[in-house]
């Protein structure tokens, strides 16, 4: 008699739930979450939710990219300018073909980099059709990781012949994105309608009248604008306190003239902070405000012969304003900075976490100095000559969607 075989059974696949699963892929790096997206429905679904991309956020190691605007000199038929997230390590260990293995963003000339959040990137630029006597300006988003770009903004309406500061953050209060516009016309007749506040908030269908800034702020550099630096849900700008004369920093005759206005995003409430105690003469170019490991910080020049940087250690606490780095320029190995920086500053990207280095941006040579302030010792890494980089901005890779 002819003995039968159990039928086979089939085996199940492992099964493994899905809080395992996103903790797994919390390790990954963001490129190959945004290939493993393609697995299968529900990975593509757990990478998009809020959750997963909230989480992989705060993770993610801050103050290791930056983004640059960087204007491509090579082809003069063809010019670009690009903005770019660059990878600190990349620099530093002179694999400056790296910085290309990012995305990056194609921008003509006239448009500039606002400002970054959440790994967010906010882009500005003109509307060149106005038949009128107005300016109009738009702004979208862009996350450089997953290549996804919003629509434009409702058009922003300018007078022509004034200067537009803008910012660009996240208001915790509401949890939305926002952007600030700082109009600005020395012409007004009377100071409150000199600087007047408008507030797009992404998604709405319109710019939003805030009245009018507290203060005036002082007009960028070129290349510089003076755009609001976003950090911890406020947009801060330096400013002038009186509104006599020009906002040009050639003007300013006494530091007392001068602080930083913040501005709450959440409350969209102003708060007055004062410069350093230390700085107790007037730098002769325009000081610049920035991020620095997740500080606010104001870096100047001193008589165009030293390099200085201040740091806020307890954001708000003018008190708690701390001298960083106070080098000369011949130590740094600079020449002839008097001529450039009013153009392209220096400024700092990036410090290690023991604050024992800086990375500096100068744009007079096209290098970056990393400066080692434990040993005093500074080494120089030349970038590509055929291009220009400045506008360095705060900058952490996400999956946020800027939609």
């Amino acid at each position: 008699m002819e003995s039968r075989r159990p039928p086979t059974q089939l085996r199940q696949p492992p099964y493994l739930p899905e809080n395992v699963i996103m903790l797994i892929l919390l390790w990954l790096p963001l490129k190959t979450l945004m290939q493993f997206k393609c697995v299968c429905r529900s990975w593509n679904s757990l990478i998009s939710s809020p959750m997963f991309v909230k989480l992989k956020y705060l993770r993610s190691p801050k103050g290791a990219n930056f983004m640059l605007t960087i204007e491509d000199l090579h082809d003069p038929q063809h010019h670009m300018i690009l903005a770019v997230p660059c990878s600190v390590p990349s620099l530093l260990n002179f694999r400056l073909s790296a910085v290309y293995e990012y995305s990056s963003f194609p921008i003509m000339d006239d448009y500039w980099v606002v400002g970054t959040c959440h790994g967010l990137v906010c882009l500005a630029g003109p509307i060149w059709e106005s038949e009128d006597s107005t300016d109009e300006f738009w702004v979208k988003i862009w996350n450089p990781v997953t290549r996804i770009a919003s629509g434009r903004s409702p058009i922003l309406h300018c007078n022509s012949f004034v200067s537009l500061e803008l910012g660009f953050g996240f208001d915790y209060k509401n949890e939305a994105y926002k952007v600030v516009a700082l109009i600005t016309s020395l012409e007004a007749e009377k100071d409150s309608e000199k600087c007047q506040v408008k507030v797009y908030t992404m998604g709405d269908s319109g710019w939003r009248d805030k009245g009018s800034f507290p203060a005036l702020p002082i007009a960028g550099r070129i290349r510089n604008k003076n755009d609001g630096i976003y950090i911890t849900g406020t947009l801060n700008w330096l400013a002038l306190r009186n509104f006599e004369g020009d906002n040009a920093w050639e003007d300013v005759t006494a530091l007392d003239q001068v602080e930083i206005v913040s501005l709450d995003l959440g409350e969209e409430t102003y708060k007055h902070f004062a410069l350093p105690d230390g700085l107790d003469e007037r730098p002769i170019l325009t000081p610049v405000l920035g991020v620095l490991n997740d500080c606010l910080y104001l870096c100047h020049d001193y008589d165009t012969t030293n390099f200085v940087l201040w740091q806020m250690k307890e954001f708000g606490n003018a008190t708690s304003w701390t001298l960083l780095l106070n080098v000369t320029n011949e130590h740094l190995q600079l020449d002839n900075f008097f001529l450039v920086s009013e153009v392209f500053p220096l400024v700092p990207i990036c410090m290690s976490e023991n604050g024992d280095v800086v990375v500096i941006l100068s744009a007079e040579d096209i290098a970056v100095i990393h400066y080692d302030f434990k040993d005093d010792r500074v080494e120089r890494h030349a970038l590509p000559r055929r291009e220009l980089w400045f506008q360095p901005k705060d900058y952490a890779e996400s999956l946020v969607p800027p939609l």
